[in-house]
């Protein structure tokens, strides 16, 4: 009995030392707790926009490109109801969709030369579009691509860029070799040859 008691009073310092750390580990327990909830918190946004923050860019990019199209998209039915641009899911590709061919879906470099520059006109046009809210886009510069269209699609052509000048007031600047694109345009530039010496000389109309 006298050994019983003398092991239990040896147990009940080692007991007490127990409870006390105990105590003293459940603050540093919530703290490491906290710590943990800290750490994936960051780690679920390190996986959201990368490390570097070029996840984030991407989406960024992403959002930016589907407004474009958009805007694209509207610009080029004014002149050509053939050709929806779309954008690639979740990526910066873009893919054409031909009305005129039930809708296929196609890639842009098996564009021609003219599906090409109606594109790019609607691209450029959609840009100056969206950008309009923010930045004033006073001149617009177009450069070739109008021997590769139609007659009737370079007749629209120009009336929508006709129409850019008109109502909304921005100085158009086109550069061509198009005799349509002479007869329609009053204010030339025109780069005149000087016979056979390999000179040339800038006259103004009108």
């Amino acid at each position: 009995m006298l050994a019983q008691l003398l092991n239990l009073s040896r147990r009940k310092p080692i007991c007490n030392a127990m409870n006390l750390q105990k105590q003293q580990m459940g603050p540093m327990s919530k703290k490491k707790q906290d710590a943990e909830t800290f750490m994936n918190e960051w780690k679920e946004i390190s996986e959201a926009i990368g490390a570097d923050g070029k996840t984030l860019r991407k989406v960024a990019q992403c959002y930016t490109l589907h407004f474009l199209i958009a805007h694209a998209n509207v610009e080029i039915r004014k002149f050509n109801s053939r050709y929806e641009l779309q954008q690639v899911k979740n990526s910066l590709g873009i893919r054409v969709i031909d009305h005129d061919r039930a809708d296929d879906i196609r890639d842009t470099t098996s564009l021609s030369g003219g599906e090409t520059f109606i594109v790019s006109l609607g691209l450029a046009l959609g840009l100056s579009s969206l950008s309009s809210r923010n930045i004033s886009f006073e001149n617009l510069f177009v450069d070739e691509g109008f021997g590769t269209l139609d007659p009737d699609t370079l007749a629209t052509v120009i009336d929508s860029l006709a129409m850019l000048q008109t109502s909304q007031g921005k100085k158009v600047g086109v550069i061509s070799h198009t005799d349509t694109m002479s007869e329609r345009i009053t204010t030339q530039i025109r780069i005149i040859k000087n016979g056979n010496s390999g000179s040339s000389h800038i006259e103004i109309y009108p």
